[in-house]
């Protein structure tokens, strides 16, 4: 079992996602993480890596996969909307941000499920988790403003 202090980074490639270990810089395990990943974020413990993929094939239509990283492989796999660009972790939620819609979409990473949309401003282009916490922020490009949002409440504060 590999934990999240062995890892040095994670990188995005056209298919995979390598792990590294700090010491030797060598790949412990390559995970497909589907055909155009963009984006990622480690849950909690470390132990998964959930990955948005901006174009998803026709063949394949998930474009969030979810990763475990102890067993080198994936756990899930859904649609979440289209053009997704970023992603943050709050427990078992998945905030990720779908760019041409102007929202965030709440998602069980357990169950692939989307429990909440939030609309923010406009073209939202990234997103963190405030620690210990229920706030997120979000940029918002076009609009030129940023995003508070209650992740308990699945609202915009203010």
């Amino acid at each position: 079992m590999r934990s999240l202090k062995e890892l040095s980074g994670i990188f995005l490639g056209t298919l995979i996602i390598s792990q590294l270990v700090v010491a030797q810089s060598t790949p412990l395990a390559s995970i497909p993480a589907g055909d155009s990943p963009f984006a990622l974020a480690l849950t909690e413990d470390g132990q998964q890596a959930v990955v948005v993929n901006l174009f998803p094939t026709q063949a394949d239509d998930s474009n969030v996969r979810v990763l475990n990283l102890t067993l080198e492989q994936e756990e899930n796999a859904f649609r979440a909307g289209t053009r997704l660009v970023a992603i943050a972790i709050a427990g078992s939620i998945a905030l990720v941000v779908n760019e041409d819609q102007d929202v965030i979409r709440l998602i069980d990473i357990t169950s692939g499920i989307e429990v909440a949309q939030i609309p923010v401003g406009s073209r939202p282009s990234n997103i963190i988790t405030i620690p210990d916490s229920n706030l997120a922020i979000a940029t918002n490009g076009t609009s030129g403003d940023i995003s508070f949002i209650d992740i308990d409440q699945r609202t915009v504060m203010g």
